[in-house]
């Protein structure tokens, strides 16, 4: 279920019963006399009888959009005066077009799939509980174009590529919030239980305009369900014929203007098997904890001003002989049997503040503690990232710019990282640290976007930004996209775009890939680049029952 609203309205989106979507009644509060602003938004959650309560900002006139996935959105003009109540009954129709989803990924604004200019690909959460998974990696890689990739045999480090692009080039977000570091396809995406997922959204291809570096390959956003609307208590409990046994639980403690959500994922697996007779365990033997938690404000209007998100995952992993596995503990770092053994902890916060509905404050954090060892070889290393974003969309309703959707943003990020390898330290020829060189950065970047809609069937998007990297200087990143739509049931999209990533040897590869190869660093590491063109083309066939054909190229 979901919402969009014109700039200037409130947005309501009733979940229909069938094809009936039940009206509601809002009042208006009567401490304004004065014409809502161009820029008031918001919206309100309908129960599962479609009812809803909407309390507008003032006397005035509004237009409303009720919409739900898998019917076509409706608008409605509704004039309101002071202290009045209103009731709306709404029809809604079954769509035979893409106009379910309320995405954000594309462009950072919220619009219906089938308005954004930028393809983005939506997991929904119904998709999700058909998996039998603890975590969301094993769902994601169902879309096209991703695969999920496991870079080492031994330990099974996993990551997700977005068209053959490697792991650390895709960045991840939590409700819109990078979870900065390479690794974070890897832990980012295997710390957060479906269960807790309102809906995956999935852009390929250059992102970096929005979004910085990590972002070369494309984007994966996780939208967490909001604890307003979310079920009072969800549990999960199964086990596999590969002894992986899980259990998980989701409550909301809490209901109302502050609303909270918690939850825990706890996954096990020790079973030993080789069924290609080389000696190593198949799997690695894993015992996970991950920890969520998330909290939202509203204000008396029920539009949300500020949310808090955070999670902790701890993670011990071993993989090797089957001696080694039966004494991780006695055997962990030694050169008698081989075996690898990884110990990881990672916590995530992030915060969004909303004070006014043209302006959106976000920060985040993440800190990264990993303790390894690759037989006797150890790797230790720490990361941590804080980011900040302040985004202001400007209103142009009534302006010489209207028609056009403007966003400007400003976004500061610094990074710390330090392993035990000559990445972040000097060395003498017996291998005793001489000096600890902690690679530490502060990255300053701005963006503009500009969404034209020339007319209902074509809208054009572009966006430019530019950082500031130490060493590098100014790196931008600009971006293009156009979308087409001749007829109802067609849709043609086209993006063009770049991507950057600063080279950070920080993941497990170097340790990881000891065995088969080996890295020599010859010169300076410039920032990767990337010139991408992504088209598709959507169909829909029929009408009573539709199909959908879609092509991308890339």
């Amino acid at each position: 279920m979901s919402s969009t609203a014109s700039p200037s309205s409130p947005s309501c989106a009733p979940r229909p019963r069938r094809r009936r979507s039940r009206g509601a009644s809002r009042r208006a509060a009567p401490r304004s006399r004065s014409r809502p602003s161009a820029s008031s938004a918001g919206g309100a959650a309908a129960d599962a009888d479609g009812r809803f309560r909407l309390r507008l900002p003032g006397p005035g006139t509004f237009t409303v959009s009720v919409s739900a996935v898998g019917y076509a959105p409706v608008q409605r003009r509704v004039t309101a005066g002071a202290g009045e109540t209103i009731r709306l009954d709404v029809d809604l129709d079954a769509a035979t077009y893409e106009a379910g989803a309320v995405v954000v990924t594309g462009t950072l604004e919220q619009m219906a799939v089938r308005d954004s200019p930028v393809k983005v690909e939506v997991v929904p959460a119904r998709f999700l509980e058909t998996t039998p998974s603890a975590n969301v990696m094993d769902a994601v890689e169902r879309v096209n174009g991703l695969y999920q990739q496991i870079d080492c045999g031994v330990c099974y480090t996993n990551n997700i590529r977005i068209n053959g692009i490697d792991g650390p080039n895709t960045a991840v977000l939590i409700d819109g919030m990078p979870v900065m570091s390479s690794l974070a396809t890897v832990y980012g995406l295997n710390g957060i239980s479906p269960m807790l997922i309102k809906q995956v959204e999935v852009v390929k291809g250059p992102m970096s305009t929005l979004y910085g570096s990590e972002a070369l390959g494309g984007v994966i956003n996780i939208i967490t369900k909001d604890p307003s609307t979310a079920p009072r208590l969800s549990t999960n409990v199964f086990s596999t014929t590969h002894a992986e046994m899980a259990a998980e639980f989701a409550a909301v403690p809490l209901r109302g203007r502050t609303s909270a959500l918690v939850s825990g994922t706890l996954f096990h697996v020790a079973d030993y098997h080789d069924n290609n007779g080389d000696g190593f365990s198949d799997r690695p033997f894993e015992t996970r904890l991950a920890l969520f938690g998330k909290a939202t404000r509203q204000d008396t209007q029920g539009f949300e001003r500020a949310s808090l998100v955070a999670k902790a995952y701890v993670e011990d992993r071993a993989a090797g002989f089957e001696p080694f596995l039966d004494d991780v503990g006695g055997l962990r770092g030694s050169d008698r049997v081989y075996g690898e053994s990884i110990y990881t902890r990672r916590a995530e916060l992030i915060g969004t503040w909303t004070p006014r509905p043209d302006l959106t404050v976000r920060a985040s954090g993440a800190l990264h503690d990993q303790d390894s060892y690759y037989g006797d070889v150890p790797y230790a290393a720490t990361q941590a990232d804080g980011f900040g974003q302040v985004v202001w969309t400007p209103p142009t309703e009534g302006t010489a710019l209207d028609g056009h959707n403007l966003l400007a943003g400003a976004a500061l990020r610094a990074i710390r990282y330090d392993d035990g390898s000559a990445a972040t330290g000097v060395y003498d020829d017996a291998g005793a640290l001489v000096e600890n060189r902690p690679d530490t950065r502060v990255v300053p970047g701005v963006f503009v976007q500009d969404d034209w809609r020339v007319n209902e069937r074509l809208p054009l998007l572009g966006g430019l930004r530019a950082d500031v990297q130490p060493g590098y200087g100014v790196i931008p990143s600009p971006r293009a996209a156009v979308k087409w739509r001749p007829a109802e049931a067609t849709t043609a999209r086209l993006n063009v775009g770049t991507g950057f990533r600063v080279v950070n040897l920080f993941t497990e590869d170097h340790a990881a890939y000891t065995g088969g190869r080996a890295t020599l660093i010859l010169e300076d590491l410039e920032p990767e680049r990337s010139v991408s063109v992504t088209g598709s083309l959507q169909q829909i066939l029929g009408a009573t029952s539709p199909v959908t054909v879609d092509i991308d190229a890339f």
